[in-house]
């Protein structure tokens, strides 16, 4: 067993690539396929010379397996996996057609042929593999037709079984391991997208949409709200004399209020709301299919809810000021206007209603006229 593992750490390619990397997956199969064959030519060396005594194959074995041993230490030297990946399929190809030439179709030694295209695509890729397999079969075609009919007939023994076996088996794992490892690479892709897309979208303070994604999904809603002849409010909202806190208390316990605003803001608003951090203290909701009593009901909920929290560890205060707008099917369709211009014109409206709001003592709810 300390054999078996001190063979595996001095054979293992140690690597920093990350498992949706290609390269990641193509020193995975370099890694096997160079164990694979080393294990096979040993294995053959000993079986010619020893048991079969077939001395001119066991010295193409012998060759072949020096040959694969310094593929892999070159590869775990310089980790040049383009280079090592031509190095492994020249080696391989260049052992069978030796070992074509050597064996003259005993033991189906040309099955070993199949396991050339799958494995050339998996390390070299689809051109470079294309014009390897077209050069490499054009040759074997031609030698095939030259020599086999000279080749006196074999009969299936056991090491034609062995051969057919070897190499399907070489053929399954290498198709398999290319398959499991895309599969997880796939996994992990698409979990980093994830990520990223929560990056793109998401204020990092309060976790709620940025106002990048608050812009996209306005202008989605309006299209909607048009098309399915639906009301659609906004809700803007400012955190009436913010300013104070941070000049007082500092900055980090400005911030910690905005955290509690945003998770009280988001227990506020319903299923169907969009809710995001518009800018510094203020904050913008979006609510599909909503007239304006029940912006206006929703707004003044909000108002009273954070007006009777306290926040943070020093129990401070806060209140809002609020605006309202909403976008009616009517207004919608009288307009003529497009959809982005619709957008910038309701986020106007509450705009101007929050602005009314803040000079009108703050505090309280303000709704839009248009």
């Amino acid at each position: 067993m300390d054999a078996i593992k001190s063979y595996l750490s001095w054979w293992v390619i140690p690597h920093q690539f990350e498992p949706e990397d290609l390269r990641y997956r193509q020193v995975q199969l370099l890694q096997a396929v160079l164990a694979f064959l080393q294990v096979y030519f040993v294995f053959f060396v000993l079986l010619n010379s020893l048991v079969l005594l077939l001395f001119d194959m066991a010295l193409v074995d012998l060759v072949a397996a020096v040959l694969v041993t310094a593929v892999q230490r070159y590869t775990k030297s310089t980790l040049n996996i383009r280079l090592a990946g031509q190095l492994t399929v020249g080696l391989i190809i260049s052992f069978l057609l030796v070992y074509l030439h050597v064996a003259e179709g005993r033991n189906y030694s040309y099955y070993w042929l199949t396991i050339v295209p799958s494995l050339s695509f998996f390390l070299l890729g689809g051109r470079q593999a294309i014009y390897i397999n077209l050069l490499f079969f054009s040759y074997v075609i031609g030698f095939l037709l030259w020599r086999a009919p000279e080749w006196s007939e074999h009969s299936f023994n056991l090491a034609s079984l062995f051969n057919i076996t070897l190499a399907t088996t070489f053929l399954v794992m290498t198709i398999r391991h290319h398959e499991r490892t895309r599969a997880a690479a796939q996994i992990i892709l698409e979990d980093k997208n994830k990520q990223l897309t929560l990056l793109a979208t998401t204020d990092r303070l309060t976790e709620l949409y940025n106002r990048s994604h608050l812009d996209h999904m306005l202008g989605h809603l309006v299209s909607q709200a048009k098309r399915q002849q639906q009301p659609l409010a906004v809700i803007m909202i400012d955190a009436d004399l913010f300013k104070l806190i941070n000049d007082e208390f500092g900055h980090l316990v400005g911030d910690q209020a905005l955290i509690e605003l945003a998770k009280l803001l988001r227990n506020n608003v319903r299923e169907a709301d969009i809710l995001g951090r518009w800018g510094g203290e203020e904050f913008l909701i979006i609510c599909p299919q909503t007239n304006s009593k029940e912006v206006a009901e929703l707004a003044e909920r909000i108002r009273v809810n954070v007006g009777n929290h306290s926040f943070t560890n020093l129990q401070l205060n806060l209140t809002l000021s609020l605006g309202t707008a909403v976008l009616t099917p009517e207004l919608a369709a009288a307009s003529g206007k497009s959809t982005s211009a619709l957008a910038v014109e309701l986020i106007q409206h509450a705009d101007n209603a929050l602005y009314k709001a803040k000079h009108g003592g703050r505090n309280c709810v303000v709704s839009s006229s248009y």
